[in-house]
């Protein structure tokens, strides 16, 4: 199961595998009249269940959760049995997490509903031995949980689900090669564990580490990009994340980033990925523009104001970057670094770009002040804190 670089350094999140949104839609009924649970019932993915996911995985990348929730709420109450309704409310949860990697808010939501989904899944499994999707049901279940034990340090825990993942997500091809969102979750395995002993060599006492291939992974991961039926979007959005932290191929990643941003342009997560990428490639007219035009939406959620106040951020960032310290004083002048409208790995940059750019201005101890801060704080970047300390250590020696 993977962990992300991100996860390592504190910075940004493990959505290498984790970064994908999703939601949800309609209350259909059967063809016959019947109501949908009861027509529904011998089949492990009906037309009214698939419908409703598709619509709901649409809202999910469009950023609107509050309407995925209830979807999926609808769909745990019209299914009581199904797995799915489960399975997606953990794409929401995670969609919503992804804010800060240090907020533990849904971290007891997430592991309830995953071990639920998973013994909703076994039990369909059970009852549909010879179901592709069935398999894959529970190789999603199994997925889920793995990525939160992965992200809560439990590796062991996390590469025992990705290995029974796998098994069932390699019996769902074998079942049905065409089944391609298939392809999605066993290409996230594969580059996932490819990954993991990079993270996990340290561990000698680990006797179990999945197999992996990043290359099989990759491959797997473009089919279910360009063919997918549920995962397209989110298998573009993980090749995305990998193209961005993995491969550090941001060509490739700066045009996944702007395929997704163009299908969904309300989607601040993928906006603002956008403008990291195109800030770390010093495109910086172009981060300006992106960023204003992220800040001039509406952030009514807690989500949304985090990625407008990182926005803001990169902006005089890339107004620094250009020489003009004047326009990024502006900025910055608008930031206040405490406030929960900038998450808690984004308050240590603040800091930073405030101390460089009083530093700029011939406030030196205007600098010092807010750099002192920055290598005090917990919760930040260690690349952020060795920038600090680095200016700290230039100005005293001047």
């Amino acid at each position: 199961m993977r962990v992300t670089k991100s996860d390592v350094v504190g910075e940004h999140l493990s959505h290498a595998v984790a970064l994908r949104q999703f939601a949800i839609a309609l209350c259909l009924v059967s063809l016959c009249g019947l109501p949908a649970a009861l027509a529904d019932d011998a089949d492990p993915w009906s037309e009214s269940i698939a419908e409703r996911v598709r619509e709901g995985m649409l809202l999910n990348h469009a950023g609107r959760y509050d309407a995925a929730d209830q979807i999926w709420t609808e769909l745990r109450q019209d299914f009581t049995d199904h797995p799915a309704g489960l399975i997606y409310a953990m794409e929401t949860l995670y969609s919503r997490q992804v804010y800060d990697l240090f907020d533990p808010r849904f971290d007891a939501t997430i592991e309830s509903t995953g071990r639920e989904a998973v013994r909703l899944a076994r039990a369909w499994q059970a009852t549909h031995p010879d179901s592709a999707r069935a398999h894959l049901f529970v190789g999603q279940a199994e997925m889920q949980l793995g990525r939160f034990n992965a992200a809560s340090r439990k590796f062991y825990a996390a590469g025992r689900h990705a290995e029974r993942a796998s098994d069932h997500l390699e019996r769902a091809l074998e079942l049905d090669p065409e089944l391609v969102d298939a392809r999605f979750w066993y290409g996230m395995y594969l580059y996932s564990a490819s990954e993991l002993p990079n993270f996990l060599h340290w561990l000698d006492w680990l006797w179990f580490i999945p197999e992996g291939d990043a290359n099989r992974g990759l491959e797997a991961l473009r089919e279910a990009a360009a063919a997918g039926d549920i995962e397209r979007h989110s298998a573009t959005l993980l090749l995305m994340n990998i193209f961005t932290y993995f491969e550090r191929d941001r060509s490739e990643a700066t045009r996944l980033a702007r395929s997704l941003h163009e299908r969904f342009p309300h989607n601040s997560f993928v906006h603002f990925e956008l403008i990291r990428l195109l800030l770390s490639q010093r495109q910086y007219d172009a981060t300006i523009v992106e960023a204003n035009r992220l800040e001039s939406h509406p952030a009514q959620r807690r989500l949304d104001r985090g990625r407008v106040g990182m926005a803001r951020i990169w902006r005089a960032r890339a107004f620094r970057a250009t020489g003009d310290i004047d326009a990024a004083a502006e900025v910055l002048d608008r930031i206040e670094p405490d406030n929960d409208a900038v998450p808690l790995w984004g308050r240590g940059w603040a800091r930073l770009l405030k101390g460089q750019v009083a530093l700029a201005s011939g406030r030196r101890e205007k600098a010092l002040s807010e750099l002192e801060i920055v290598v005090e704080m917990d919760g930040i970047s260690r690349a952020v804190r060795r920038r600090a300390g680095r200016e700290i250590d230039r100005i005293r020696s001047e």
